[in-house]
């Protein structure tokens, strides 16, 4: 059995099973120390030196996953979710400008620009230095999620990865994504009911990685992730347009999710569909508007808005100019009971 399959059996899941809320850190730019659960120490550490936004390198293979490195602070900012699981020892571990110290059992959620401990190599100052520990990075990509497994020494000052895990199912990924995204807004929803999902998501990836559906990644880039999933870039795109169909949708926001600048993401775009993003969006949300009309009894307003239209008669005027009729039209030739 390998080691990631042992420590969801014995660890992830039972800890995921009971009261996880006591064990689930949540970073964010101000943080307080009553606010820690049982056990967790929460320090304030400024930074020492200056934000230095990446641009047009290859930074750990991908840039486009990173936004900006703090240097001197050891930090660095991505623009992925990220978990990070205690799994043994104990970590120091630096969001913003606080240092978490917590045991084995624990488990920090990243949410996206949030300045971390940069963990690629034992380079960190003596205040932030990890002790002997076993953490897991679990980190969400477009189309897969990323599973590290990394054991630090500090008397031998070193970091070794004992397992890197690719895991590219669908299922698996909208299960941490939905969980991550729950957990880390500034929704009033209570934190305990986010974190229901937890449980489901450790069984689904214990269920991948023990039926081999993965793939050792090494160093890959992120075009390399991209090309372990079947998807075209185009199916990858109109899928993630359909999740968020209901949504006020941005290129900044679709090139975040496909993990490309705004520039790149705009370039593959017109090269893989002659398209712009633009007007895939209002593809999709005509395609989806289409569906409805056709096989449901809600009003044209109602299905605008579903569709991500904000003004009713915005989306009128676009559906007949580009279906050739109005969406009543349309439906009194196609519905279907």
């Amino acid at each position: 059995m390998s080691p990631l399959s042992e420590s969801l059996r014995t660890k992830l899941i039972p800890w995921a099973q009971f009261h996880p809320e006591r064990r689930v850190i949540v970073a964010a730019s101000q943080m307080r120390a009553s606010e820690m659960p049982d056990g967790v120490r929460l320090t304030r550490r400024k930074f020492i030196g200056k934000r230095v936004i990446v641009k047009n390198n290859r930074y750990y293979n991908n840039a486009r996953s990173f936004l900006a490195l703090w240097p001197e602070d050891r930090l660095n900012e991505v623009d992925h979710l990220k978990m990070v699981c205690v799994l043994s020892g104990q970590t120091h571990f630096q969001v913003g400008e606080y240092v978490i110290s917590c045991d084995a059992g624990h488990f920090i959620f990243l949410p996206v620009g949030i300045p971390h401990t940069d963990s690629s190599k034992y380079n960190f100052p003596e205040k932030q230095a990890m002790d002997e520990c076993e953490l897991l990075y679990i980190i969400l990509h477009s189309n897969a999620i990323q599973c590290w497994m990394k054991r630090f020494q500090r008397e031998q000052k070193r970091v070794d990865v004992l397992e890197n895990y690719l895991v590219p199912d669908d299922h698996t990924t909208q299960l941490f994504r939905i969980l991550m995204e729950k957990a880390t807004s500034s929704d009033s929803v209570p934190l305990q009911h986010s974190l229901a999902l937890l449980p489901i998501f450790f069984e689904t990836l214990q269920k991948e990685i023990k039926e081999r559906r993965y793939v050792h990644p090494g160093a890959m880039d992120q075009d390399q992730i991209q090309a372990s999933n079947p998807l075209t870039f185009e199916q990858q795109l109109r899928q993630y347009i359909i999740r968020h169909i209901g949504k006020t949708l941005t290129v900044k926001e679709a090139a975040r999710e496909m993990h490309f600048s705004r520039a790149q993401f705009s370039r593959r775009v017109r090269q893989e569909t002659g398209k712009t993003f633009v007007e895939i969006l209002t593809e999709c949300r005509l395609e989806e508007a289409k569906v409805l009309l056709c096989k449901s009894q809600w009003t044209v307003n109602a299905i605008a808005a579903t569709v991500g239209f904000r003004a009713p008669a915005y989306f009128r005027r676009i559906f007949r100019q580009h279906v050739g009729v109005t969406p009543m039209e349309f439906r009194k030739s196609n519905f279907k009971k």
